[in-house]
């Protein structure tokens, strides 16, 4: 087990610096240099510990947050596997749990990207292993009530960085009311647990509520970006493909176990809140990586069943070491060549920043002091405001789109605008002269990304007042 997490975790180190931030780990930097109770688009934990860690080591934060979640749970998967197996295949099946983490593309690539989607299955993880632990000291007739707390302490900590733990525990309630244990919903210290995070939720429902619930607003506008790309119909089989060889088999067949098996009747409820979260995810319009945190689940119940001699020819080729190498040989292609720099939203944003302080440079010093800089997309304007200063720009950087919008408009009376990103068309709807200054190119010739010939552009002569123009013109959502 040390082995498989040391060497995954070299790996991720071995891979962190190529590609350049993600554009999300740029926005969480520049977000946690506004501390807040709350965000427009998500709880204030990982902007914070976004910006600890640059602070403390600069450009290294998603190095240590790819070390930290290769560590944590391939430890945490085995061990429940274990858990759950026989004494005759507890080390094949502790073994096996900790490779199905470094064998999947979704849970690899997570790992070395510092943002809320690599935490949160950790904290899932962590809870439902807490909550195993409860159910089998449970059905052996042992009162162990401190792993509830600790369930709804980590729950606690989980809804500070994202909310979708919420439906997984309503699925959860539900299920247990149907299979049971009913008594689990009876336990004093679990609705300790429940208090707790309620308390902890109060500072950012409060934010939410005065600032017009945006987090709503946000979840719509995700939920219509994840249908362009994944119909409901696809998240189940983009689920199976994300966990990879043999995680994707060994998630259906634990599944099933759970479901199905008198072996492990006493966790049926978790498999059961499994399937209907992941049902609930889908017809919701979520990403199908909202359902990570499941996959160690699945996986952990189907590995004892690895060393079966009653299981079929082709389930025993599954759980074998030549199977994993084949697989570590796919995903390690995979997740080299997908860290390219400019593949996606990652790669060049400090030459974009370079290329915008140019431009500002070649501003008439008259007008250079009553200009603002803007940019179309949120991870722009963090890119800008992040590596701007270093080549003598403003250091406060301004956008309209999704949680940046938040961060407040520029000051009133300005008349002169740097523009990053966006089209001539669009902004010629909010300011009277559009010029095209410069066009950078962060990416190099032959590269494809977010950041390849991105125009700039001076805007003057506002067509509203500034709290107008902010309110009902720019605003940009999505």
């Amino acid at each position: 087990m040390l082995a498989i997490a040391g060497a995954t975790s070299l790996v991720l180190l071995l891979n962190s610096g190529r590609g350049g931030y993600l554009a999300d780990e740029v926005y969480f930097i520049r977000a946690g240099n506004r501390p807040s109770f709350g965000y427009a688009d998500q709880p204030p934990l990982v902007p914070l510990l976004a910006r600890f860690l640059d602070d403390l080591f600069p450009g290294l934060a998603g190095v240590a947050a790819a070390a930290d979640d290769a560590a944590r749970r391939r430890g945490r998967g085995a061990e429940r596997a274990a858990r759950q197996g026989v004494q005759r295949v507890r080390g094949r099946a502790q073994w096996l749990a900790a490779a199905a983490y470094p064998l999947s593309p979704l849970l690899l690539g997570f790992g070395r990207v510092l943002a809320t989607y690599s935490i949160d299955p950790v904290l899932w993880t962590l809870a439902i292993w807490l909550l195993v632990r409860w159910l089998r000291l449970w059905h052996h007739g042992v009162r162990a009530d401190r792993y509830l707390l600790l369930f709804g302490l980590v729950i606690a900590l989980d809804v500070q960085v994202k909310y979708l733990v919420g439906g997984f525990l309503v699925v959860l309630a539900v299920a247990v009311l149907a299979v049971g244990p009913r008594r689990l919903l009876l336990r004093p210290m679990l609705w300790l647990g429940a208090a707790v995070t309620v308390l902890t939720m109060i500072p950012g429902v409060l934010w939410q509520a005065s600032h017009g619930w945006p987090q709503l607003e946000m979840a719509q506008v995700l939920s219509k970006g994840a249908k362009l790309i994944w119909e409901p119909a696809w998240f189940v089989p983009a689920v199976v493909v994300g966990a990879g060889l043999p995680g994707g088999f060994l998630l259906c067949a634990g599944l099933w176990r759970l479901v199905r098996t008198e072996q492990l009747r006493p966790y049926r409820c978790l498999g059961w809140a499994a399937i209907g979260t992941t049902v609930l995810f889908a017809v919701t319009g979520g990403g199908f990586y909202y359902a990570a945190g499941l996959l160690p689940l699945g996986v952990a119940a189907a590995t004892p069943s690895g060393s079966n001699p009653a299981a079929a020819r082709w389930w025993r080729w599954v759980p074998t070491v030549p199977a994993c190498v084949v697989a570590a040989v796919l995903v390690g292609v995979s997740t080299f060549a997908t860290a390219t720099p400019g593949m996606g939203l990652s790669g060049g944003w400090s030459e974009v920043a370079k290329g915008t302080a140019a431009a500002y440079r070649d501003l008439p010093a008259q007008q250079r002091d009553r200009t603002v800089v803007m940019a179309h997309w949120y991870f722009q304007a963090a890119a800008v405001e992040k590596f701007g200063p270093r080549y003598g720009l403003p250091e406060r950087v301004y956008s309209s789109n999704r949680g940046y919008w938040y961060f407040g408009a520029p000051p009133a009376g300005t008349e002169r605008v740097l523009y990053v990103g966006g089209s001539a068309r669009e902004l010629r709807r909010s300011f009277g002269n559009v010029r095209r200054v410069d066009t950078v190119d962060g990416l190099g010739s032959g590269t494809a990304g977010s950041n390849k010939d991105v125009p700039l552009w001076e805007c003057t002569d506002p067509r509203w007042p500034w709290p107008e123009l902010w309110r009902d013109q720019l605003r940009r959502p999505f």
